[in-house]
């Protein structure tokens, strides 16, 4: 453990020696600032600058406790760090008296690119770390390096234990972290106005439910264009990036780190999630086992093409600083540029049915690195006479959206595609579908006896093979269908079965759904997205007729 520390010291240091010193302090000349001195005036407006590890302990002292009326909190007041520092002895957190969130530290924290290094909490209460918590601060550009171990406590992090509300962008800590809800960046949030992005974390985090990145909350948050390098390991929950984030988003992330520990729910991205989950990739571990309905990650065995993937936030490890990995701009000295684009959402996907012979949807176009009056164009590039496109009431000028409606009669695919003046185009592709079936009766107690009829002849290159498992009572239907199809919608058409329940997509060419008939009734339940699934039905007593249709 001790050579791998000494690692990824190493592989941080040739990272953050890239960095200039006065990175993103933007205009300011900080040096021609007042140092941060105990009785420092904090009215809104006020400006530091902390250069000695004296004033920095001088600031942290002076964030505390006022019965939640938020005197010292330092709202408005920005701190900006003019070199690097290093700490010697412990380390009492910023604020960590405060107990009210009108207390938490409430200003701008700048490090200018510079670190923090020799930190060392050892804490034995709730919410540990270079900042003890925050709400409605920035804490931007800032590399920490060091030891934060407070037994199985909660809310611990590398820069900040608990976020209220803020946000916390272009950071790093490298180290170690030890607690409950743990993470590399923050231990754990209390709302939902909280965004991390660009940040890494190369230490060894432990916990109860442990990140790379941020160990817990139970609601939303947006991390975007974070890494993690170091390893992870949970008793209960462990995630490269983050151990449990419930809703919001992570996107445009990746870890490489070690995921470890007895939990019950591992992975490389997150040990549990509901949140959207995109373009987000890991290599270990191997096999995840991962709660909540957020779709996975990809796994990747190497960094090649990952830099193009991940977009303009990152660039590629040209140095080996990180092994290859790819690196955040800023680790080089650079500013992200602009990266102009359409962002299309909506479903891709519309079922005619007996009730909607004309179903539609609308295509939502959102214009990224754009100014925000950009006009949108929609076309239809393939599938006239299957689709038209309407504008809806209120588009506006920048015509953000489309209704497409299929035609009375019309089926197969459609493609829809979004531009602006400056040639910026992106397209989504629809599949429209006429109602074919093929139906199978199930009779008998977990009997073997099949009666099917095919319905629609239409349905060329349709194979289904049907097979009974004995010992598990269980019902194996494989399906193979054709290019472009997708994976079956299942209806009822007798009151017999009561529910269809546990779809889910294993991966784009395989998906399963088990079907069970003791609880209340749910029908109209799909999956889709695949070419080639494997369904498992598990048939109790009595006489039940599905309607497979194959859309």
């Amino acid at each position: 453990m001790k050579k791998r520390f000494l690692a990824l010291l190493l592989v941080l240091t040739m990272v953050f020696s890239l960095m200039p010193a006065a990175l993103a302090a933007d205009t300011v000349d900080v040096a021609a600032l007042p140092e941060y001195t105990a009785g420092a005036d904090t009215s809104t407006g006020a400006a530091y600058k902390i250069s000695t590890e004296e004033s920095l302990r001088a600031f942290a002292a002076a964030v505390k406790a006022d019965d939640g009326n938020g005197t010292y909190a330092h709202a408005g007041v920005t701190l900006y760090l003019a070199g690097d520092i290093a700490l010697t002895g412990t380390w009492t957190p910023v604020g960590s008296t405060a107990t009210y969130v009108g207390d938490f530290f409430a200003g701008t924290f700048d490090g200018c690119g510079h670190t923090i290094s020799g930190l060392n909490v050892q804490g034995s209460k709730v919410n540990q770390g270079l900042f003890a918590a925050i709400n409605k601060a920035t804490i931007r550009n800032l590399n920490v390096s060091g030891t934060v171990s407070c037994g199985t406590k909660n809310y611990v992090g590398g820069i900040v234990g608990k976020v209220q509300a803020g946000t916390i962008e272009n950071c790093s800590f490298s180290g170690s972290v030890t607690g409950g809800y743990t993470g590399g960046i923050a231990g754990g949030l209390k709302s939902n106005n909280v965004t991390i992005s660009g940040c890494v974390n190369a230490a060894d985090v432990t916990g109860t439910t442990a990140g790379g990145i941020l160990g817990y909350w139970k609601t939303t948050a947006a991390i975007q264009n974070c890494y993690n390098t170091g390893s992870v390991t949970g008793s209960a929950k462990a995630g490269g990036i983050v151990g449990q984030l419930n809703k919001g988003t992570i996107e445009n992330c990746y870890s490489i780190g070690d995921i470890g520990g007895k939990a019950s729910q591992k992975g490389g991205i997150f040990a549990f999630s509901s949140a959207t989950v995109k373009n987000c990739y890991y290599t270990l571990p191997e096999a995840e086992t991962l709660g909540g309905t957020a779709a996975a990650a990809a796994h990747i065995t190497s960094p090649d093409g990952l830099a193009d993937k991940l977009g303009n936030a990152f660039k590629e490890d040209t140095a080996g600083a990180n092994g290859g990995y790819p690196i955040l701009v800023w680790q080089a000295g650079e500013v992200v540029q602009p990266d102009p684009r359409i962002e299309l959402t909506g479903p891709d996907t519309l079922w005619r049915t007996t009730n909607d012979a004309q179903p539609q949807t609308t295509i939502t176009a959102a214009c990224k690195d754009m100014d925000e009056d950009t006009h949108v164009d929609w076309t239809l590039t393939e599938g006239e006479g299957i689709v038209t496109l309407e504008t809806p009431e209120g588009a506006g000028a920048a015509n953000r959206s489309v209704i497409v409606k299929a035609t009375a009669d019309g089926a197969g695919k459609a493609v829809v595609t979004a531009s602006t003046g400056d040639g910026i185009t992106a397209s989504i592709s629809h599949t429209y579908f006429s109602s074919f079936t093929f139906a199978f009766t199930l009779f008998g107690e977990l009997s073997t006896t099949f009666f099917c009829q095919r319905r629609n002849t239409d349905t060329d290159n349709l194979a289904v093979i049907f097979g009974h498992n004995a010992e598990t009572g269980v019902y194996d239907c494989f399906l193979n269908y054709p290019e472009h199809a997708f994976v079956p919608r299942f209806d009822s058409d007798t009151t017999g079965i009561r529910s269809i329940y546990g779809s889910y997509i294993v991966d784009r060419n395989h998906a399963s759904v088990r079907i069970h008939t003791d609880t209340v009734q749910q029908t109209n339940v799909c999956l889709s997205g695949a070419d080639v699934s494997q369904c498992f039905f598990q048939i109790h007593n009595g006489h039940i007729h599905f309607l497979l249709r194959f859309i």
